[in-house]
């Protein structure tokens, strides 16, 4: 028994090292600083404030509407109490990047409430401004990438892949402009095997 535990011990060490590697080279690829320039952490370590907070539970399509008791007799609170929101906010996960260059990490908020059977969520990203943090776009995807390269508005564009199913995947690149990030290009892409996905429906999007 001691040399089985002993084996299993050494195998998932070794796997989680060959995890570690994997995510570290994938966010190489991506254009996604180092971790000691990006801090993964769980939400209640991060320093976002209850009113972004709430915005995010009360809008987010995991979430939005899931504090009401239909069970329970009307009128329904129009707004999820504060214990409500912590508690979705458990279930989230927060990615510290620089996404405009000044030196100062923005938030990306991975909201893993009720994900899709796909495993589509969704991500918000929260920015600081004179001291003050603000909400600036909610995306949505089964992941997303940070593009390398500054764009006119200063900021990095951000790329989402949602699962269609059946090997299909809406491939979105949302530009920051006018304070919020915006879809700006989509286009789909069809898994095919042994070839290169097929690409369709190419679209760039007026950023207003």
């Amino acid at each position: 028994m001691a040399l089985a535990r002993d084996g299993n011990n050494v195998r998932n060490t070794f796997l989680r090292m060959i995890s570690a590697a994997v995510v570290a080279l994938s966010a190489a690829a991506c254009g996604i600083p180092p971790e000691s320039q990006v801090k993964s952490a769980r939400n209640a370590e991060a320093p976002i404030p209850m009113s972004i907070m709430r915005y995010v539970v009360e809008t987010d399509w995991q979430t939005e509407g899931q504090w009401i008791d239909l069970a329970a007799k009307p009128p329904y609170p129009e707004h999820p109490s504060a214990q409500f929101v912590r508690d979705a906010w458990t279930k989230c996960e927060c990615v510290r990047v620089d996404l405009n260059g000044d030196g100062l990490a923005e938030i990306i908020v991975e909201v893993k409430f009720s994900p899709g059977a796909t495993g589509n969520t969704s991500f918000h990203v929260v920015v600081q401004e004179d001291g003050q943090w603000r909400h600036a776009g909610a995306l949505c995807g089964r992941d997303y990438r940070v593009q390398k390269g500054r764009t006119p508005t200063g900021y990095l564009d951000i790329v989402t892949s949602w699962n269609n199913g059946g090997g299909e995947y809406a491939v979105a690149t949302y530009r920051y402009h006018k304070g919020r990030y915006r879809e700006w290009q989509s286009h789909v892409e069809v898994l095919r095997e042994g070839k290169e996905p097929l690409v369709r429906d190419r679209k760039e999007h007026s950023l207003r």
